[in-house]
């Protein structure tokens, strides 16, 4: 299943459930391009936390024309409860640097069990 969010640093709510894999298609609403850039996907429990305490980093982010794919596994939220935590897609280009989407992503615990 894929979830598409608009960009231009427009606060976007995510809700996912925990231990599932998920897709995110994240377009820039404005259709400029995004190829070249240098991005990272992070969620974090608290806004205020250090990056190095965050659930959840992606780098490894497939990026064609005005379009970004982030594919969360199931291993990526297996060990975490259901909460509220905070994510944010950030260009990190050096003299470029700026936020692309933010907003709440809060993990829901599911009936099935494995």
């Amino acid at each position: 299943m894929a979830t598409t969010v608009a960009l231009n640093a427009v606060e976007t709510n995510i809700r996912q459930f925990i231990g599932v894999d998920h897709e995110y298609v994240f377009t820039e609403a404005d259709g400029n391009l995004l190829t070249g850039f240098t991005l990272s996907f992070m969620v974090k429990a608290d806004k205020e936390d250090d990056d190095a305490a965050a659930i959840i980093t992606i780098t490894s982010i497939t990026i064609a024309g005005a379009v970004a794919t982030i594919q969360i596994a199931d291993t990526d939220t297996a060990d975490f409860d259901p909460d509220t935590y905070y994510w944010e897609l950030k260009r990190m280009d050096p003299g470029a640097e700026t936020i692309l989407g933010f907003g709440e992503f809060v993990l829901i615990r599911g009936v099935h069990r494995e």
